[in-house]
């Protein structure tokens, strides 16, 4: 538990206090008053070490993909019939992935189809009998009247089929609208079987994909240990990635974005490419230096102390400190190794 107290006058100090009391000698001390009004809460203890320190920061990068598609019907009250793909399947663009019934619409196709076959016959009979008629060398009379039945049977055939062409376009529109193809390369990472109705529903997302490339990003509130073009290791769950810092945008907060890139896309596989993780990057180092948790330092008055107890006593002690490096703080004087102080 931290021990409060109040620094009052003083040049030099050396206090030695018990419980609430305070002994001072003859010279000139530091006044300094102990709150012990929490005595039954326990004493947590740090030990003075000697040894390497670090100070990290931990960047947590974010993985979205480069292009999304959703996919739906703009069709209600519709039958569902077939899915043709499942979570995580790769797609093609074009590719079909699922349709509602059409069977009415199909047997009308082929019905158009049949028809359209039969006129293109008839046309070809009709153009082989012209043939042979004009071959027989007629009346001019009697030609003119052959070519003029001709040219009337062409047209007719000719506007048969613009017709069934038309019935043939409206039909594959009718039917592609009961369709979901694919518009890109991807993974399919969501798919709906049915609505809630069983019917098709206007605006519904059915069938989600993603592109196989994605954005790797990351907010921070400090830059130190970061440059523009240098490679970084991204840890992640099952191993460790390369990537680029590819920039550093400073946002109107006071935070920064930061976009990365791939370092080499051909030495990771596509599990790593789809995941996020961190960077740790190393921002301060001391070597075997002593230092001490900061919870364990307390100041009063421009000055550092530390609480040390021998028995039921406790001394404050006046310490010199060094740069703070994470959670602890560099001891330059006052301290050794081993000694235990109090800490928060």
């Amino acid at each position: 538990m931290r021990r409060k107290f109040i620094v009052a006058t003083g040049i030099l100090f050396s206090v030695y206090l018990t419980g609430c009391s305070l002994l001072q000698k003859e010279e000139e001390y530091h006044v300094l008053k102990v709150d012990d009004s929490a005595k039954e809460e326990t004493d947590v203890m740090t030990q003075v070490k000697r040894g390497d320190i670090a100070e990290e920061s931990v960047i947590r990068v974010t993985v979205t993909p480069t292009k999304k598609e959703e996919l739906c019907f703009h069709l209600n009250g519709e039958e569902f019939d077939e899915i043709y793909v499942r979570k995580g399947d790769r797609v093609k663009k074009g590719q079909l992935l699922m349709n509602l019934v059409c069977d009415s619409l199909q047997d009308e196709l082929r019905e158009i189809e049949y028809e359209k076959e039969r006129i293109l016959i008839d046309k070809k009979e009709y153009e082989e009998l012209y043939r042979c008629q004009m071959k027989e060398k007629p009346a001019y009379k009697e030609a003119l009247r052959i070519k003029e039945e001709y040219e009337n049977a062409m047209a007719d055939f000719e506007n048969n089929l613009a017709v069934l062409e038309l019935k043939k376009e409206d039909c594959l529109r009718k039917i592609n609208e009961r369709c979901l193809y694919a518009g890109m390369d991807g993974v399919v990472t969501g798919v709906t079987d049915k609505t809630s109705t069983g019917k098709s529903i206007d605006g519904i997302t059915m069938i989600t994909i993603v592109a196989q490339s994605y954005n790797y990003t990351a907010n921070t509130t400090q830059t130190e240990g970061l440059a523009v073009g240098e490679t970084y290791t991204m840890e992640q769950r099952n191993g460790n990635i390369e990537v680029v810092l590819n920039s550093i945008t400073e946002k109107e907060n006071g935070s920064y974005n930061l976009e990365f890139g791939i370092a080499d896309a051909n030495q990771i596989s596509e599990e790593n490419a789809s995941e996020g993780g961190k960077i740790t990057l190393l921002i301060k180092k001391q070597q075997n230096v002593l230092y001490v948790e900061t919870s364990a330092v307390v100041q009063a008055d421009g000055v550092n102390y530390v609480y040390m107890k021998e028995g039921d006593m406790w001394n404050v002690k006046e310490v010199k400190v060094g740069p703070k490096v994470g959670k602890y703080y560099v001891i330059e004087r006052g301290l050794s190794e081993g000694e235990n102080v109090l800490c928060d």
